[in-house]
């Protein structure tokens, strides 16, 4: 196994990060109005960062997780 390199690990420790900001941004979204500003937000960010990168298709699979889970915390809040 090819250990990662320093620059690959920083990349993908940023989606991390980013990722967890935003989900704790958008914990507690309800209104239809809190979702449009989190598709903006994760659009966005996809757009200005990840998009045409490598690490595209972590990005994406990563906020799809996070968006399940938002979704979970919705329906449990009701």
């Amino acid at each position: 196994m090819k250990s990662a390199t320093l620059d690959q690990v920083k990349q993908e420790q940023s989606i991390f990060t980013d990722l967890w900001n935003i989900y704790k941004q958008y914990k507690n979204v309800q209104t239809d109005e809190e979702w449009e500003l989190y598709l903006f937000d994760t659009n966005d960010l996809y757009a200005s960062k990840y998009i045409g990168t490598q690490h595209e298709e972590m990005y994406r699979d990563l906020l799809q997780d996070i968006t399940k889970q938002l979704e979970r915390n919705m329906k449990n809040a009701i």
